[in-house]
């Protein structure tokens, strides 16, 4: 198992049940979201515009992270719907003043599995889309490798229910399935490679492609360096003959699969030049992960109850500690990992192990190994130990599988795997138990609720740990029973959260559909009620934003005229204090009307103005107030005012000038907008620093608008030839033989 094989692994009729298996498990377990019984919306209670909501089954959030709401199903919404009405989605009219869609790489804009978001309860069947392709990668994986149905089978489904997969639904959980694709590529290239073959690399200019569509980067980067090393290790494995081969396979696919992805990546990568990036720079460099998440990420995933279910009063510090978190495995796979390392320590397994390691150290910030991972370019920006989890998530199911596998063909000594297993329960359980005694019981044992789960999910841990390495020491007849084990105990871990999701409620359409009948070009501000990003779902534009990156000259125009302490990755109304964003608002009203805002909305009953100002009430409901700011400026306006505008379309309009004037569009000035004049180009100069603006003569004169990414085309051609080279190099070796 330590070298690759010589011949490639293709599905036949005995992978039949097995494949079906990966598929339908998924769907099984999110059937209630995906029938209704449970509403799998992140609208409904991330969106501020949820009545009537009922709590879930159990207490606590569905995942760790909103954006699976505010940038996966607000903005990838978005995304599919220009799509499907023949526009690229490189622009988003609907946040801001106006920011670029696809380039913030998190609407997933390019990413296929997007579309599913058009579906009703879209969300719930892009997470089940992604398990699936999880786990049908990871079996064919497996199988590649020469691992026999029952590990096949448990391996795929282990990490179809991964740790990540099941506290996360938004954009970094989107490249989560290529990892084993990814891997498998290598696998026939290498293939190829020893047989004296090029080619190969099919597979793995898919799994880099849609690495790279797949909304977020960072997952993509992290785990693509366990790709790395496996392709490295792999490499040395062949007969020196073949290397030649094998690398220009690997070097072939994986520029096939860039070039593909080129007008995501490229967008992304020219945004960067204009954007702010947050807490992306010098931040994450050294940052880790508290060692008190250690019993939920490598033991008893719920030790502290269901994902923020007890984040409330003196306990606002667990926030702290669910949030960083990426993942987690649990004490019995973990000790089958450990216990598939000890009795197979080749070249694959002492890589995996080593990344295992390497990853946990600096997840948890081990002194000194954030300056190692440092040295290798680009992780200094990425928040490593929260989207590395994918990788020895998969690392560690690759590990097992090789015990389970080794105990169904009798090939392993039981004795010594059960002991590997005993052995790193104890250490494993018993730094958990440490620090949860030392550290976290004190803090957590005034909560009856938490105590329970504490102390229960040790328990349950322990005991299918112990169970584990109970059917490991029975050998091949114990290999079936351990498969369900693991296999259970994982289907269970990934259903907690999803009982989480409401039993109940709707979305205050009365609100949205005021806005529609009443917004026009213009933009609403919200100080709590439809968060940011949701306008952009329903094409309503607002003021606020939830995006990383975030225009620099937006931001930096916000602080400067609207809110002094505006962050420039979350503006969503909800800051409080003496210089609350509704203060703001009330200081810098004329400002917020200069940018096109004709409503604000509030909470009820809480009106932000003062006294005398130029506002009006205009719609209540039991979730929000409307007030309308009397002198909010157009959508489309002149300097001299001597223009009348026809526009149903931000993109279009008509003028009627008495005289040549200037026509201000309230839309960022950014790089790449054009824009043509009856026909014929025309410049777009900047207007208060902010807006576009563009010379027009006496007249009536028509004005188009529109962008894309400077020198997008050279992208375009990449993608363009990247597709024809993988779908015409099999054609053409096909026709030789």
């Amino acid at each position: 198992m330590s070298a690759p094989y010589d011949a490639r692994w293709k599905p036949g009729r005995e992978d039949r049940r097995a494949l079906m298996l990966v598929v339908l498990l998924p769907l099984l377990l999110a059937l209630p979201g995906l029938v209704g019984l449970l509403k799998a919306d992140p609208m409904l209670y991330l969106g501020a515009l949820g009545l009537d909501v009922q709590p879930g089954l159990v207490r606590g959030s569905p995942y760790i992270d909103p954006n699976s709401g505010y940038s996966t199903q607000a903005l990838g919404y978005l995304s599919a719907w220009m799509w499907l009405k023949g526009m690229v989605p490189w622009w988003n009219h609907y946040v801001g003043i106006g920011l670029p869609l696809a380039a913030e790489y998190q609407a997933g804009s390019f990413f296929p599995l997007s579309f599913l978001l058009m579906l009703p309860r879209g969300m719930a069947w892009q997470q089940v889309a992604l398990q699936i392709l999880a786990g049908l990668g990871t079996y064919g994986l497996l199988r590649q490798m020469g691992m026999g149905r029952l590990a096949a089978t448990s391996g795929a489904l282990l990490y179809a229910f991964n740790g990540t997969l099941a506290w996360f639904a938004h954009a970094s959980a989107a490249p989560v399935p290529f990892l084993p694709w990814f891997l498998w590529g290598i696998e026939r290239i290498a293939i190829h490679a020893r047989n004296a073959q090029t080619g190969g690399w099919g597979m793995f200019t898919f799994a880099m492609a849609m690495s790279l569509l797949a909304s977020f980067p960072e997952t993509a980067y992290l785990s693509g360096l366990l790709g790395l090393g496996w392709a490295i290790v792999r490499g040395f494995q062949l007969p020196a003959a073949a290397r030649f081969a094998f690398a220009k396979g690997i070097v072939a696919g994986g520029l096939t699969g860039i070039a593909i992805a080129a007008p995501q990546v490229y967008s992304f990568l020219d945004y960067l030049r204009h954007a702010d990036i947050g807490e992306h720079g010098e931040r994450f460099a050294h940052e880790a992960m508290n060692v008190m998440s250690i019993p939920q990420s490598l033991v008893a995933p719920y030790f502290l109850g269901p994902i923020f279910s007890y984040v409330d009063g003196k306990h606002e510090f667990l926030f702290h500690l669910w949030g960083p978190i990426g993942g987690y495995v649990t004490l019995a796979l973990l000790s089958v990992a450990f216990a598939g390392f000890w009795i197979r320590r080749d070249a694959i397994g002492w890589l995996l192990f080593l990344w295992c390691v390497a990853a946990l150290l600096r997840t948890f910030g081990f002194p000194g190994i954030s300056h190692l991972w440092n040295l290798i370019p680009g992780v200094s920006l990425a928040a490593i130990y929260r989207y590395i989890c994918p990788s020895w998530e998969m690392a560690m199911v690759l590990l097992a599988m090789r015990a389970l596998d080794g105990l169904a063909k009798g090939e392993i000594d039981a004795r010594k795997a059960r002991t590997a297993a005993l052995a790193m329960t104890c250490v494993a359980f018993g730094v958990a138990a440490w620090i949860g005694a030392t550290k976290l019981w004190p803090l957590i044992a005034d909560v009856r609720g938490l105590r329970n789960w504490a102390v229960g999910s040790m328990a349950i841990a322990a005991t299918l740990a112990i169970a584990a390495a109970a059917y490991i020491h029975r050998g091949t007849r114990g290999a079936r029973a351990l498969a369900i084990l693991l296999v259970g105990e994982a289907m269970l871990m990934s259903w907690i959260p999803m009982l989480g999701n409401p039993r109940g409620g709707q979305i205050d359409m009365q609100a949205v559909q005021f806005l529609r009948d009443h917004l026009g070009l213009q933009r609403f501000y919200t100080l709590g009620p439809f968060q940011p990003n949701y306008g952009a779902y329903f094409r309503l534009a607002s003021v606020n934003y939830n995006v990383l990156p975030n225009s620099k000259k937006w931001h930096l125009w916000v602080q400067n005229q609207l809110d002094q302490k505006a962050d420039s990755v979350v503006f969503n109304g909800l800051r409080g204090g003496p210089d609350s964003q509704a203060e703001m608002l009330k200081r810098h009203r004329r400002m917020y009307e200069e940018v096109g805002t004709r409503f604000v909305l509030t909470n009820p009953n809480s009106n932000p103005f003062a006294p005398g100002d130029p506002v009006k009430l205009v719609y209540q409901d039991p979730i929000m107030d409307i007030y309308e700011l009397l002198g909010a400026k157009q959508y489309f306006d002149s300097v001299g005012a001597h223009c009348t505008f026809s526009a149903t379309h931000r993109d279009t309009v008509l003028a009627d000038c008495s005289e040549p004037d200037r026509v201000v569009r309230r839309e960022l000035f950014y790089p790449g907008w054009s824009a043509t004049l009856g026909g014929a180009p025309v410049a777009i100069e900047e207007h208060l620093d902010l807006f576009q603006s563009v010379k027009v003569p006496a007249g009536k004169s028509e004005i188009r608008f529109s962008y894309a990414p400077h020198h997008i085309g050279w992208a375009w051609l990449a993608a363009l030839a990247g597709l024809l080279v993988s779908i015409g190099v099999p054609l053409v070796r096909r026709a030789r033989r």
